[in-house]
């Protein structure tokens, strides 16, 4: 009988990334909001955007069905980042070190996010 991987290396280990990804979450949010200024507009651009990072990022399939070269392409959407970090402590039972990287890259689009919206506000016609 294979193995089965445990359940979490710790039982806070799935809220770190979950952490993460909330602060993505926040960014992406203020993005929309930035861009959509009526709620409609927002709402639209919302479901839009979020089907756009959805599918390649692993959150609806798996991107292990992917060729190697769409898997390589598949780093630059954030949601790839948090389907590997939940995946690494909650699924692998992986700890800290293994998850560190998506605990990192999470944050940063989450800062490229907010960045560009903060500007948008500030330079967007009255």
């Amino acid at each position: 009988m294979p193995a089965r991987p445990s359940a979490c290396s710790a039982p806070t280990a799935p809220a770190n990334p979950l952490l993460c990804f909330g602060a993505l979450t926040t960014g992406f949010g203020l993005l929309i909001a930035a861009f959509g200024k009526i709620p409609e507009v927002a709402r639209g651009i919302a479901m839009f955007a979020t089907l756009i990072v959805v599918m390649p990022g692993g959150a609806r399939v798996s991107t292990l069905v992917f060729p190697a070269w769409v898997q390589q392409a598949t780093m630059v959407v954030p949601t790839r980042w948090a389907i590997t970090g939940l995946d690494a402590v909650a699924w692998r039972g992986l700890g800290l070190p293994e998850s560190m990287p998506a605990m990192t890259a999470l944050p940063g689009f989450a800062a490229l996010f907010m960045a560009r919206a903060v500007w948008r506000f500030q330079n967007a016609p009255a």
